[in-house]
């Protein structure tokens, strides 16, 4: 018998038991130098002798699979085992001689499919349904292993592999030259050129278990950051991992069913600056919409999964999961930040989050909650933004953000569980919401939804801290300037509501550092119409707070919503002026028109009458329930304010006349009667 490899004499055959192979060996051959030890020698003589004879389907071991037509494979061979792809030790596998290993795969996909002298074809067979970088070529490191990654990525989609190992420590891939416009729209929008990875199907990215750090870096290998290419007059930087289930006209047609990624650390190589102005071959700062971490934009991947990874170093949003894309969204362990747009876009996905970080970026988080959603214990930290809204559960009207559902199931709750706000920004909250956890230095705006069409049920129960700054307000709410402002994009006739069933509950406090600074803080501010019965905004602890309610915030107030405040704390008395939390009611003469707009209002009198006649004005529409204190505060003033039994607006149980610092009446409004009754006083001796 001869070694197939070298021609070289070898054993008798049958010395050496089949039980023997198959068996993993580099450089087989008992004659080369390089094998200088009896264990080497012994373990070429057995595969070469083994070969004497072998059964049909038995595997055997080469060198390398680079090697491969150098190799005269016995005809009742039909599989191989490598000690290497090009180089031994670094990307062995086995491959086989089946139905799909054939010359045309081998032209497409030389990586992985090649001929032996023979001419018979061998290809990489899918351990466990895996394949790994490193057998497409990958050299790990500095090394540019885009050509590899993305041979891999198509060879594992062309024989049904559902899994790319990211076999190194780091991995660096080097973005393709971009020839296409740079326009993000229209046909150039699909161009694979300028883009790093290319996804069209099904397919998880798995990394070390310590993380594999994939580099994007530019097409020369330089940081992206300076590295931009110049393409008709435009700033270049091309995305990450580009998710195509098809184009905008058939956006299924890959049947990208899912993606997913776990131990990853994506880098875009990119810092934050906060820089907004437009992005320019003169100023290539700024948000960067060529350069996303993951994209998929007006296409269709079903199903999302991202574990136990990182992604950061973007321009443009760090991951991009928008336009009319519909995917269900599973996020765990996982940090995004780094982005001069969003960190987070998950548009209209149907998004489960668990124990995620979203921040250092323009935009925190930007998303529509389709048909519901949760986010648990995640972090919302150092933004400009963060803006979460329940979306078009039942299909897109009027427009893009405009709130739908289906009336006989149950709402589309989007929940944010037990999460953190975090030097958040402007916390833009919609529809179908629910959300419970901390706050620190934000303030929460339920406008944005009121300018789409609608705003409701909307539910907020937080714990704020103020720490760095004052706020005024915490949080604003905003109603229709009008009962006849036309929804945008719905017939004529078609008016915006005012906004219903929102509810928000705030505890207040303050760290050492916003007490020693003197910061301090409004909580409430409404504007507009509200539907005052169905809607409510409340304080629990109330630390530092000027006032509970500013209405006419930003513009004119028509109604409020039943505000309540459940007591003060020691550190809201200035102890000089008006208590902090009430709404100072200032006087020269009398009578005068009492205007509630806050649970507690302070009467202070600065002019010399001695008797000022008080009645309750009508200024606003009032919920069912709403109860109003109101304390005589200026302790110096001989002055006394008198409350008549069947005063204006008024049904006490008697004339009530405030005369001693801190005597107080308590009244609550009927909407029945349209009065405010008594519910309480307390009248101290002169």
């Amino acid at each position: 018998m001869t070694d197939w490899n070298h021609s070289t004499p070898l054993a008798t055959a049958g010395a050496y038991p089949q039980a023997m192979i198959p068996l993993r060996v580099e450089g087989a051959d008992p004659t080369n130098p390089a094998l200088d030890t009896f264990e080497q020698v012994a373990v070429a003589s057995v595969i070469a002798a083994a070969l004497n004879g072998m059964s049909p389907g038995q595997a055997v071991s080469i060198d390398r699979f680079r090697n491969l037509a150098a190799h005269a494979l016995p005809a009742t061979v039909t599989a191989f085992i490598t000690g290497g792809f090009s180089t031994g030790g670094l990307g062995d596998g086995t491959y086989v001689a089946d139905g799909l290993a054939t010359a045309a795969l081998a032209s497409s996909y030389p990586r992985f499919c090649a001929v032996d002298s023979t001419g018979r074809a061998f290809r990489l067979m899918a351990s466990g349904g895996a394949i790994a970088i490193s057998q497409g070529g990958a050299l790990g490191g500095t090394n540019n292993d885009q050509p590899a990654v993305q041979a891999a990525i198509d060879y594992a989609a062309a024989i049904g592999a559902r899994t790319l190992l990211f076999d190194f420590d780091t991995v660096s891939i080097w973005n393709t030259v971009r020839t296409s416009a740079a326009a993000q729209t229209g046909q150039d929008a699909w161009a694979q050129d300028g883009q790093s990875l290319w996804v069209t199907a099904p397919i998880k990215f798995m990394g070390l278990p310590t993380q594999t750090h994939i580099k994007m870096l530019s097409a020369t290998g330089t940081s992206l950051e300076t590295g931009w290419q110049n393409v008709g007059g435009n700033v270049w930087r091309g995305a990450g991992i580009n998710l195509i289930g098809g184009p905008q006209a058939s956006p299924n047609a890959n049947n990208l069913t899912f993606f997913a990624m776990e131990n990853i650390w994506l880098d875009g190589g990119c810092a934050y600056t906060g820089v907004r102005t437009a992005v320019t071959p003169l100023s290539p700062d700024g948000p960067d919409l060529t350069h996303k971490g993951i994209r998929l934009q007006d296409t269709q991947c079903d199903e999302i999964i991202i574990n136990n990874c990182k992604i950061n170093g973007f321009k443009g949003e760090a991951c991009y999961l928008a336009g009319t894309t519909n995917t269900d969204i599973w996020i765990d362990n996982t940090r995004i930040f780094g982005s001069n747009q969003s960190a987070f876009n998950p548009s209209a996905g149907l998004v489960r989050a668990n124990n995620c970080e979203f921040g250092g970026s323009f935009i925190s988080c930007e998303g529509l909650g389709r048909s519901g959603g949760r986010y648990a214990v995640c972090k919302f930290y150092d933004s400009m933004q963060t803006g979460i809204t329940g979306g078009p559960a039942n299909g897109l009207q009027y427009n893009y953000a405009y709130p739908t559902r289906d009336p006989i199931k149950a709402p589309p709750w989007l929940d944010l569980v037990d999460c953190d706000f975090h030097n958040a920004g402007q916390l833009l909250v919609g529809n179908y919401i629910r959300i419970s956890g901390r706050a620190t230095d934000i303030s929460i705006a339920l406008n944005a939804a009121v300018t789409i069409g609608s705003l409701n049920s909307t539910y907020i129960n937080l714990d704020y801290t103020l720490d760095q700054a004052s706020q005024n307000p915490i949080c604003s709410l905003q109603g229709p300037p009008s009962l006849t402002t036309v929804i945008p994009g719905a017939p004529a006739g078609t008016f915006i509501p005012p906004p219903n069933d929102v509810h928000i509950r705030l505890n207040v406090h303050r760290t050492a550092h916003a007490v020693a600074n003197g910061y301090f803080a409004a909580v409430y501010g409404v504007i507009g119409y509200i539907d005052q019965n169905t809607c409510s905004l409340a304080i629990g602890d109330a630390d530092g707070i000027t006032s509970i309610l500013i209405p006419n915030f930003g513009g004119t107030s028509f109604s409020i919503p039943l505000v309540t405040c459940d007591g003060a704390s020691a550190s809201q008395l200035t102890g000089a002026g008006t208590p902090l939390a009430m709404s100072t009611l200032t006087m020269t003469a009398g009578p005068y028109a009492i205007a509630v707009s806050s649970p507690r209002h302070a009467l202070v009198n600065t002019g010399t009458a001695a008797t000022i006649v008080c009645t309750m004005a009508a200024t606003y529409a009032y919920p069912f329930g709403q109860k109003t204190r109101i304390y005589w505060f200026n302790s110096t003033a001989t002055t006394n304010f008198t409350f008549a039994r069947n005063g204006t607006g008024l049904r006490l149980n008697s004339d009530c006349v405030l005369a001693v610092a801190n005597d107080w009446i308590e009244v609550e409004f009927n909407g029945t009667t349209r009065l405010w009754h008594e519910t309480g006083r307390q009248i101290h001796a002169a």
